[in-house]
C-alpha cells in the first residue's frame, strides 16, 4: 500500500468520525478532557522534534534525525497516539455507526503507518533497534 494511500485513508477516516450523519456533535466532559489529553500530548511531540523533521508520510525525511526525548523517550510514535487519543475524545462525542468504523480504521492505518516507519527506521538509525526494544509503540507500559 502506497504512503499516498495511506495518508488519504487516514484523512478519510478522521472526516467519518466527524462526520454527521445525521447527528451533531455532542460535546462532553470525558470527551473533552480525552480531546484536551490528546491535544497536550500532540503539542508536546511537535515540541520534542525538530522542525522539518516531522511529516504525515511514513517515509524518511532528508536530513532526519532519531528524535528519543520528550514524548518519544516512553513511546515510539506519540503523535500517532495522540491523533487516536484526539480521535477517542471526538468519537465520545459523536458515536455513530460511521465514527465508530472510522476509529477503527484509523487505528488500523495507523499501525500499518508505524510498521511502515519502523522498517524505515531500522535501516537508517543502528540505535533503533536498542530503542524499539526499550520503548513502548503507541501505549506506555501496555504496547
Amino acid at each position: 500500500m502506497s504512503s499516498h494511500v495511506l495518508v488519504a485513508a487516514q484523512l478519510a477516516a478522521l472526516f467519518a468520525i466527524l462526520a454527521p450523519a445525521g447527528k451533531p456533535l455532542s460535546p462532553n466532559i470525558a470527551g473533552i478532557m480525552v480531546l484536551a489529553f490528546g491535544t497536550g500530548l500532540g503539542v508536546s511531540t511537535l515540541l520534542a522534534n525538530r522542525p522539518g523533521n516531522f511529516g504525515v508520510y511514513p517515509e524518511l525525511r532528508k536530513g532526519a534525525h532519531l528524535i528519543m526525548i520528550g514524548p518519544y523517550h516512553w513511546i515510539r510514535h506519540p503523535m500517532y497516539t495522540a491523533v487516536l487519543i484526539c480521535a477517542l475524545g471526538l468519537w465520545l462525542m459523536h458515536v455513530t455507526w460511521l465514527s465508530t468504523i472510522g476509529y477503527l480504521v484509523l487505528a488500523a492505518v495507523l499501525w500499518i503507518k508505524a510498521g511502515r516507519e519502523e522498517e524505515i527506521l531500522i535501516g537508517a538509525f543502528e540505535q533503533y533497534a536498542q530503542y524499539q526494544r526499550r520503548t513502548y509503540r503507541f501505549i506506555p507500559f501496555v504496547y
